[in-house]
């Protein structure tokens, strides 16, 4: 029997306010994220001479070598005049392709969805769950782009992108933002050299942990309700 003069009205108050809490923050985070960017893109375009490739491809005035995706209710793709000026033509369709992919799969804004629930475990539980999440993505991006080019050209690309970014730190959040050489290259260029079919995919991992998390949650959650109750009834 459920009494809101009790302790479980206390248990629920304070689950609810947590859950509150999350949702206000990653809320505040994500309008922060894109007024960062519409200023972002304001100022390039005020400042550089170039023009955009495209209505999905915003080409930012920038030294620092970066291509990403960002962007909630309508993500597009970013590319710096940093890093076009040292790729080939042939890496920038990869480059772009790659997040062209991201933007087909709506993968922005599934990250942040992922990472708003994963945010309701312990931190070094959701950092693995967001790390997998994450690496799933990129090589479900990777594989499309490799209808299109060789996965030689697509590794070669990861690897100079990923060296010519090693001085960049960027400050945009990871969980919006799918950077094009970011997470797991040395997993997903041997992906893309030595392919394993038998080989448990990224998503399989996400959804194994995820499953097991539950499980236990579902069995010890009647476990710890005779704890407390027998704690708080002495």
């Amino acid at each position: 029997m459920f009494y809101l003069d009790s302790w479980h009205s206390a248990v629920l108050l304070f689950f609810v306010l947590g859950i509150v809490y999350v949702l206000v923050r990653s809320g505040l985070t994500a309008v922060r994220h894109t007024n960062a960017l519409q200023i972002l893109t304001r100022l390039s375009h005020t400042q550089s001479g170039y023009r955009d490739i495209d209505r999905e491809v915003v080409v930012l005035d920038s030294q620092a070598p970066a291509a990403f995706s960002a962007g909630i209710f309508l993500p597009r793709c970013y590319v710096t005049t940093g890093l076009m000026e040292q790729v080939s033509e042939t890496e920038l369709g990869i480059i772009l392709d790659h997040e062209r992919a991201h933007i087909r799969h709506k993968d922005t804004q599934k990250k942040l969805l992922f990472s708003l629930f994963a945010s309701l475990y312990p931190k070094p539980v959701a950092r693995g769950l967001n790390r997998l999440f994450s690496l799933a993505s990129e090589q479900r991006a990777d594989a499309q782009v490799c209808t299109s080019y060789g996965n030689f050209d697509i590794a070669q690309t990861l690897v100079k992108v990923a060296r010519l970014q090693r001085c960049f730190a960027g400050n945009l959040h990871p969980a919006m933002v799918s950077h094009f050489a970011a997470d797991d290259i040395d997993l997903r260029i041997r992906a893309l050299v030595f392919p394993e079919r038998s080989q448990l995919p990224p998503w399989g991992y996400c959804l194994f942990f995820l499953g097991v998390i539950t499980l236990f949650s579902t069995v010890g959650v009647d476990a710890m309700h005779h704890v407390v109750e027998a704690a708080f009834s002495h």
